[in-house]
């Protein structure tokens, strides 16, 4: 599940990506710490839309590098 009120996140690069959601980690433990239960869930909700967006971006780079390592091995003969 998502936040309702979060942006998009295509915007952002994967270094910013994975700095929010280690900013976002910390936040969500204190959270828990204190016995915040209600922020603790609003901001589970966000870190889970950071963390689908990485493994998309993952993903996504590991096929291209796949794709391209099967194409590598190929002869062009369109010379």
């Amino acid at each position: 599940m998502f936040h309702p009120l979060m942006g998009s996140l295509k915007d952002l690069d994967l270094e910013e990506i994975i700095n929010k959601s280690n900013e976002l980690s910390q936040k969500y433990n204190q959270a828990l710490r204190f016995g915040n239960q209600a922020l603790a869930n609003q901001i589970r909700m966000v870190l889970a839309g950071y963390q689908e967006e990485y493994q998309k971006r993952m993903a996504e780079a590991a096929e291209k590098a796949r794709t391209d390592k099967m194409l590598k091995d190929k002869v062009n003969i369109k010379k």
